[in-house]
């Protein structure tokens, strides 16, 4: 009896190690990401903003997802108004656990020239389901152009992902 259990359980763990477990970071899959932002900077002429938006990524490689963002932003640096971001982001899973991100946005604002921005992310999947994650996220959005000096910001975001599998 003891044999045929340790037999059992040797097939067992044989069968779940030699399958490749299919994530929705894999190669060739599609990930959406509706999300909410608050970001701020201090010191003297500090910037808030607040903003809700949607990402779109495909996954090249298993773990790299490339893709687009847009967001609908409230930004006090732009004398308090509404105004739209968005541009090409891309996404790498490390070990499909950790996410780092980087991108460039574009902010069009009322009343504003086009302003230029790096955001850099990392941020932590909790997977609810193979395809359904909820991703909290740290970003530091470095300001690259801008008359006055587009100030650079750190933010708080939580995404939700759906990916495909």
């Amino acid at each position: 009896m003891k044999r045929s259990i340790i037999i059992l359980v040797c097939l067992m763990a044989t069968a779940f190690f030699a399958t490749a477990q299919e994530t929705a970071t894999n190669k060739g899959n599609w990930q959406v990401s509706p999300s909410s932002a608050f970001q701020f900077s201090f010191g003297e002429g500090g910037t808030n903003s607040l903003a809700l938006g949607v990402s779109g990524h495909h996954f090249v490689v298993d773990d790299l997802g490339v893709g687009a963002k847009f967001s609908f932003d409230w930004n006090n640096y732009f004398n308090s108004s509404w105004g739209f971001v968005f541009g090409p982001s891309v996404r790498y899973y490390v070990l499909s656990k950790v996410r780092v991100g980087a991108g460039l946005d574009i902010y069009a604002f009322k009343n504003s020239d086009l302003q230029l921005a790096l955001p850099l992310e990392v941020g932590y999947p909790i997977f609810v389901t193979p395809n359904v994650a909820i991703e909290p996220n740290l970003n530091f959005t470095l300001g690259l152009s801008g008359a006055r000096g587009f100030n650079s910001v750190f933010g708080l975001n939580f995404d939700f992902f759906f990916g495909d599998n």
